[in-house]
């Protein structure tokens, strides 16, 4: 079955528990065409065969989606089948979001700003996608492969874990290093300086661009948690503790890049 015939079991499992609680809890005995239409898609179902093709055209929300109307319908065969799919959405999640975060933790040790937040922003963009796609696989999902962990450990975690030491060691002091935390203090202080003056109107355009902002600070704060954790697991010896900044010590050479790079609407 292709994609569009999923679909339509997705439909008609929403429109049979809409009747069905339209109708009460005695069924749909007062509609028989409804009836033995829906009877006719129950029969149907035990020898549905999903196919890989079919499951990789639905969305994040329509796998979680299929997966209870195959579970209205009782198909269970096929419920594993695409709690299988989801599982394996969700790899592919965490994959691009390594493959972005590569370029901008090898920007961090370059000291070149300007780069480092270019490679940032177009991670955060990948990152901020794949979140809402794991939310939906996870949240909307029935068949067991809701306990997903959040999305700190399911990403970050194993791209540190699967790292050689070396190149570990060098990204963790990077993360920690004085001016890592000079970037994320300034950010967190521009980001939250934005949302403030875009009153948390969203079609204000300071407010997409806060958003941006302090989602990238928050990165680099869990990255360098989790590289941290990595190293300390991996040789005993954790990162050096990075020094604590203020919202007063924003550094003006970043907050100058930050403009640049972002191009902050004028207040």
């Amino acid at each position: 079955m292709d994609a569009p015939g999923l679909r339509r079991i997705v439909d008609a499992a929403g429109l049979w528990k809409a009747l069905q609680k339209h109708h009460g809890a005695h069924g749909l005995s007062t509609d028989p065409q409804v009836t033995q239409a829906f009877e006719a898609i129950v029969h149907q179902l035990p020898r549905l065969v999903l196919h890989r093709a079919a499951l990789d055209d639905l969305s994040a929300a329509e796998l979680p989606a299929l997966s209870k109307a195959l579970t209205t319908f009782g198909n269970t065969q096929d419920v594993s089948t695409v709690a299988q799919a989801i599982d394996e959405r969700q790899a592919w999640g965490v994959r691009e979001c390594h493959e972005a975060l590569q370029p901008a933790l090898d920007q961090l040790h370059t000291g070149d700003l300007r780069a480092s937040l270019n490679a940032l922003a177009a991670a955060q963009k990948v990152l901020t996608k794949v979140k809402i796609q794991q939310e939906l696989l996870k949240g909307l999902n029935q068949t067991g492969a809701d306990d997903v962990r959040d999305f700190e450990y399911g990403v970050y975690e194993p791209l540190f874990a699967n790292m050689a030491t070396e190149p570990l060691q060098t990204h963790a002091q990077a993360l920690a290093s004085p001016a890592t935390q000079r970037l994320v203090e300034t950010l967190r202080g521009m980001g939250q300086d934005l949302w403030n003056a875009s009153g948390g109107d969203e079609t204000d355009p300071r407010f997409a661009t806060a958003e941006q902002l302090l989602g990238i600070s928050q990165t680099l704060m869990q990255l360098a948690d989790s590289a941290n954790r990595a190293q300390a697991t991996r040789t005993g010896v954790e990162a050096p503790a990075a020094p604590e900044y203020d919202a007063s010590q924003q550094d003006p050479d970043v907050r100058h890049a930050v403009n640049g790079v972002f191009q902050i609407p004028p207040n």
